[in-house]
């Protein structure tokens, strides 16, 4: 593991734990005033998006016996981001449609952190 990889996977441990405050934050005030809550819950979406992103993203950095690369991660985001960006999400559900917009836009985040770091 280089150490500009291990840079990315500090970077991504420090913010799923910022982001874990907030999502708990929001589950405080989901439990005071569920309506309240998502009347302004957007900032959820993301936070949530971003968790399962960069999850995915450590997951595929860490995991033993990995043999993925900066580089084969950058790959693999990019796909599947040309992929969501030609087939954007059109289920009735709302919710659904956007949760599958913020992780579009987790995907290109984490694109750009690795940029950095390549």
């Amino acid at each position: 593991m280089t150490d500009n990889t291990k840079k990315l996977i500090g970077y991504l441990k420090h913010d799923i734990k910022d982001i874990d405050a907030k999502l708990a934050e929001f589950q405080e005030d989901f439990t005071k005033d569920p309506a309240y809550a998502l009347t302004w819950s957007d900032q959820t979406f993301t936070n949530a998006a971003r968790k399962r992103v960069y999850s995915t993203v450590l997951d595929a950095l860490t995991a033993p016996k990995s043999k993925a690369t900066l580089a084969s991660v950058k790959e693999h985001l990019q796909k599947q981001l040309m992929n969501d960006a030609k087939y954007p999400s059109k289920s009735t559900s709302a919710a659904h449609n956007l949760m599958h917009q913020a992780e579009v836009s987790a995907i290109a985040t984490v694109l750009e952190h690795i940029e950095v770091y390549l």
